[in-house]
């Protein structure tokens, strides 16, 4: 017994572990230095003031190039004398985006890339610094000592034709199938936790705890699990209950727990608020 304890615990390191490492990779978040949102029409980019967007910084030139949101496509120029490459190539004149069509190579500059995301009808830059000083800031992420009475037992009910609720950050809502409702019981009381299908092997569930805004972040926390069969089992591991990206960059368009996911008790588990470095 005391054997499968530690090494429970020492999976909750590893994972705590490769969670940093997730968070400083050039996909992770540490590095999201900018959200800029393009308007129809010119877009210009770069340090000067006149510029439609502004990034200001002393290695970034006063024009590094436009957008051009024309219909349903989007065109960058690069500035004359500029460098910015695309799938590897340097790069005058570009599709970079044609909307509602999924896949787009980034941009990169330097030591920054960024690339086009849609937000129902807003699009923009996010864009990243791989020299960004929130890289260097977070070595760990404040948490819960690891107890196994948070590793909960679970079963998946499928909800045929439910759509779930979700609104991010920006007051955008959208509906979305869910994937089903994870009904568990905590000490003898019955809860239950809906579920978004993130297409692959992983369920996301986005929930809500009493704890939020005074040990744990304020708008809730995200828990991934293992995509079980419907009607069988799945394990709730609250010891990986993680923040959301919002927490580590103002850049992030988070969606936010639906109202049936906010749970009536402390959830004392996982991740805590990140209080260690300034994110801006």
């Amino acid at each position: 017994m005391l054997n499968a304890q530690t090494n429970y615990r020492q999976s909750i390191a590893d994972w705590d572990k490769q969670r940093i490492a997730e968070l400083k990779s050039p996909a992770g978040w540490l590095n999201v230095a900018g959200l800029f949102w393009l308007k129809l029409g010119i877009n210009t980019f770069g340090s000067d003031s006149a510029n439609s967007i502004i990034f200001n910084k002393a290695d970034f030139p006063a024009e590094l190039g436009r957008f051009e949101w024309s219909g349903d496509s989007i065109y960058w120029y690069t500035a004359q004398r500029q460098l910015v490459k695309h799938q590897g190539k340097p790069v005058q004149r570009s599709i970079a985006l044609i909307l509602n069509q999924p896949g787009m190579y980034p941009f990169t500059f330097k030591h920054y890339q960024w690339n086009l995301i849609q937000r129902e009808n807003k699009v923009a830059i996010r864009f990243r610094d791989f020299e960004n000083p929130a890289l260097s800031r977070l070595d760990s992420i404040p948490r819960y000592p690891v107890d196994s009475t948070w590793r909960i037992t679970a079963r998946l009910v499928p909800m045929p034709g439910k759509q779930l609720t979700i609104t991010n950050v920006l007051g955008q809502t959208i509906k979305q199938p869910s994937a089903g409702r994870l009904d568990f019981r905590f000490n003898g009381v019955p809860y239950s936790l809906e579920a978004m299908d993130e297409g692959n092997d992983q369920l996301l569930i986005l929930f809500g705890d009493d704890t939020n805004a005074l040990e744990t972040y304020a708008s809730g926390r995200y828990l991934y699990v293992e995509k079980p069969e419907p009607g069988s089992v799945v394990i709730l591991d609250f010891n990986k209950a993680e923040n959301p990206p919002c927490a580590f960059t103002p850049f992030g368009t988070c969606p936010l727990p639906p109202v049936q996911n906010r749970l009536p008790i402390p959830i004392s588990a996982g991740e805590k608020e990140v209080h260690s470095f300034d994110l801006k």
